[in-house]
């Protein structure tokens, strides 16, 4: 399998002895962005014994929407091909959506392309192809693989989600109580693994290292009290931890309409917090996708500055398109009140330094 290069997104998986499949293959589940996630599959007996199929479909990461102006990344999106050729290269069977309606299509309800198994031989390559006209691919590597979770389990874990009365984990957060099963948390986080299991010497009375901030306690399961565990949590808000918790249980996260919207920041701080590696994939994924000249310095100078992953692509970003950012809005509101932006000038410094390095 390759990764994304450039502007086209490749992807492909080899399959041997294929003649004598009778099962469908799923293959491991992709992203091209924050937004869409997809898996191929090989069906090798399609509506009947005379057929194959190849499908792309997409899969879990971002709430999908149907609403065409919300997928950004689907404007970018020029082309999607499937393809299956021999190991030597010889094309066997391609196809395309090769219209924007199309795409839209293939973005919400997937892709199929059904071909006669007489073409097949013992061994080939199935994949796809996703072109894409962004100038700023190169900012950062848009492929990572989420961790795949069956969506049967998925489906049966979201009928619990802060459900009282099945859950064994009750969240204080500010007054409020969310509700979950540990179970569901171990089996997706290592952090909540850890605790749980007692493995910190400080887990029966603390969850972090900051015992200010974050604390649980071990309750005996009685009559009284059916919860096993108690996390009280005061350094996030309600919306934030049941945003985590819907994650956590469904691999999806609210669809956001403002890349600089704090919540998004917030699931992307307590993404680090509690190791959600894929978490933080996900929202790092949807911060680039939705870059763009009106919004790189405020989320440069608000928000990535923190974090050197996101801060030195955004900030060659600026550079390079600098004669077009210092006339917004945006970045004319920072010079106007520098003192509320605490990197405001080392951040000006080097992007000065890049424009004029001698």
């Amino acid at each position: 399998m390759s990764l994304p290069t450039g502007k086209t997104c490749l992807f492909e998986f080899s399959l041997n002895d294929v003649k004598k499949f009778n099962v469908p293959v799923d293959f491991p589940i992709f992203s091209t962005s924050g937004i869409h996630s997809w898996q191929l599959s090989f069906n090798p007996r399609f509506n009947g014994e005379e057929n194959f199929n190849l499908s792309l479909m997409p899969k879990l990461g971002l709430k999908s929407d149907k609403n065409p102006s919300n997928h950004c990344s689907y404007n970018n999106i020029t082309d999607i091909a499937l393809f299956v050729k021999t190991l030597g290269g010889q094309v066997i069977k391609y196809g395309t959506t090769r219209s924007k309606e199309n795409i839209l299509e293939c973005v919400i309800k997937g892709m199929w392309m059904c071909c006669s198994r007489s073409l097949l031989l013992n061994d080939v390559i199935v994949g796809v192809k996703i072109y894409t006209d962004r100038a700023e691919d190169n900012l950062v590597d848009s492929f990572f693989q989420l961790r795949s979770v069956p969506l049967n389990l998925i489906n049966a874990w979201t009928k619990d989600l802060n459900n009282s009365d099945r859950a064994d984990v009750k969240f204080k957060v500010h007054g409020s109580n969310l509700y979950a099963s540990s179970s569901v948390l171990t089996s997706r986080s290592e952090y909540f693994k850890t605790m749980f299991n007692g493995k910190w010497r400080e887990c029966r009375s603390k969850i972090s290292a900051d015992p200010q901030r974050t604390s649980s306690k071990n309750q005996k399961n009685n009559n009284s009290n059916q919860y096993k565990y108690e996390v009280e949590i005061v350094d996030f808000n309600q919306e934030t931890i049941r945003a985590m918790l819907h994650f956590l249980y469904t691999n999806e996260i609210p669809p956001y309409n403002d890349v600089c919207d704090d919540r998004i920041w917030s699931l992307f701080i307590i993404s680090e917090k509690y190791l959600l590696d894929d978490l933080r994939a996900i929202i790092k994924n949807y911060i680039f996708d939705r870059l763009d000249e009106e919004n790189a310095a405020k989320i440069l100078f608000t928000y990535a500055w923190k974090w050197p992953d996101l801060k030195d692509p955004i900030l060659k970003f600026v550079v390079d398109k600098f004669n077009a950012i210092r006339k917004t809005v945006g970045y004319k509101n920072i010079v106007a009140s520098p003192l509320g932006y605490p990197s405001f000038f080392n951040l000006n410094t080097e992007i000065l330094l890049k424009l004029y390095p001698d």
